[in-house]
């Protein structure tokens, strides 16, 4: 009897062994997987910072585990069963967020993009504006000008056939 008591014993201890070690190393992994997170400015991130602390204490609190707690053992088990549906959830949501800001960063390059483009195109419009409004001033200072111009009476006379012969080398002069 006593016998199969120390063979249960040894079988109990390898399995509390077996069960804490997993738990170790269940605990590892969710850690690791925290400590590789984006923690961006987000309302997540001080989420995610509490879990880990959560997490990384339950992980002590398995590693200093003695044989003589193996009732713990599924206490422990429903606390990372919990944890990591939490942490599914978590990052779930998280992804879920990255996907949308990668969204609106697509969205807000593109909107940029054609705000550039726009941009140019009012810079060339108002060049070509500028250039007409100098080209309008100029008008309006010739059609000034040309309002003051008066023409005053003339006076012709007949002439000689003679006479219109002098007239070139007299054109000449006056010129």
């Amino acid at each position: 009897m006593s016998y199969q008591n120390a063979r249960d014993y040894s079988e109990l201890k390898a399995f509390f062994e077996l069960e804490k070690k997993e738990m170790e190393d269940e605990l590892t992994n969710i850690i690791k997987d925290y400590k590789e997170a984006d923690y961006r400015k987000n309302e997540y991130s001080s989420q995610l910072k509490d879990q880990l602390g959560k997490i990384t204490s339950l992980r002590d609190s398995v590693t200093n585990l003695k044989e003589s707690d193996y009732k713990l053992i599924r206490h422990y088990r429903e606390k990372i069963r919990i944890l990591v549906e939490r942490n599914k959830k978590l990052f779930n949501q998280i992804n879920h967020l990255n996907t949308i800001n990668n969204e609106l960063i697509s969205k807000n390059d593109s909107v940029k993009q054609m705000l550039a483009t726009q941009e140019k195109e009012n810079t060339k419009l108002e060049n070509i504006n500028r250039h007409l409004n100098k080209k309008q001033q100029a008008l309006k200072e010739k059609i000034a000008t040309a309002e003051i111009i008066k023409i005053s009476p003339i006076k012709f006379e007949a002439m000689k056939k003679e006479e219109m012969e002098r007239l070139p080398p007299l054109i000449e002069r006056i010129e």
